[in-house]
């Protein structure tokens, strides 16, 4: 596809834990598209005049993990991670359709205390919008010896495949962060780097500290690793 030498620059809206597909259409018109979260696959088909697409992707980003019931800044929770960002130029003739799944963002999750408890305080997964996208993984318990900050959920990835499944490309989502312990500091979240066509396998579960007293680790982004457990104190 051609596009106009004098077209200005093309923004993504500014988005917390969301995620946003869009697509540039027509050669003439130059025809912008955007694709939100609705946990639904969504179809965009090839407009009159075009040759192909533009594809920007945004993988969902991951919940915050909560804090311990101890003072700030120790026992705070990470933030959750951003997801990646992804784009491709794809040659389709007009009236090609496209499948859009476009990732949830994880929730954060909270204080083991205040009406929570142990068995509750985590984040929950990033939901993957539909059958063929890849969802993050669920934040980990706190531990059951304290008061501790359950894990974010992870953040689901953003994909776009062929009307037949075949993947073409993904924006991987951001990890949960890690839940505080008492004596904890916040530890960063990294964010998504996973992009292309991949496999991209569901986020993993963050790993709980079981009943000793600790913050419950993020869940994994969309195609990334499940997070580690919070630290556990004596």
């Amino acid at each position: 596809m051609k596009r106009a030498k004098h077209m200005p620059p093309m923004r993504m809206p500014a988005r917390l834990l969301a995620a946003a597909v869009f697509l540039l259409g027509s050669a003439l018109a130059q025809a912008q598209t955007f694709f939100n979260f609705t946990g639904a696959a969504q179809t965009y088909t090839v407009p009159a005049g075009a040759s192909g697409i533009t594809i920007q992707a945004l993988g969902a980003g991951g919940g915050g993990g909560g804090a311990d019931a101890g003072t700030a800044p120790n026992g705070a929770g990470a933030a959750g991670g951003t997801g990646a960002a992804a784009s491709g130029l794809y040659l389709a003739p007009a009236g090609t359709s496209f499948t859009i799944f476009v990732g949830g963002g994880g929730t954060g999750g909270v204080t083991s205390s205040f009406g929570f408890t142990c068995a509750n305080a985590n984040g929950t997964a990033g939901p993957a919008g539909g059958v063929g996208g890849v969802p993050g993984g669920v934040g980990a318990l706190p531990g059951c010896g304290g008061y501790s900050g359950g894990g974010g959920g992870g953040g689901a990835a953003s994909v776009v495949t062929t009307s037949g499944g075949a993947q073409l490309l993904i924006a991987g989502g951001g990890p949960g962060g890690q839940g505080g312990s008492w004596n904890s500091l916040a530890i960063t979240s990294p964010n998504s780097t996973l992009t292309g066509a991949l496999p991209g396998p569901a986020g993993r579960a963050g790993v709980s500290p079981g009943s000793g007293d600790g913050g419950g680790g993020g869940g994994g982004g969309g195609g990334c690793p499940g997070g580690v457990g919070g630290s556990v104190h004596n």
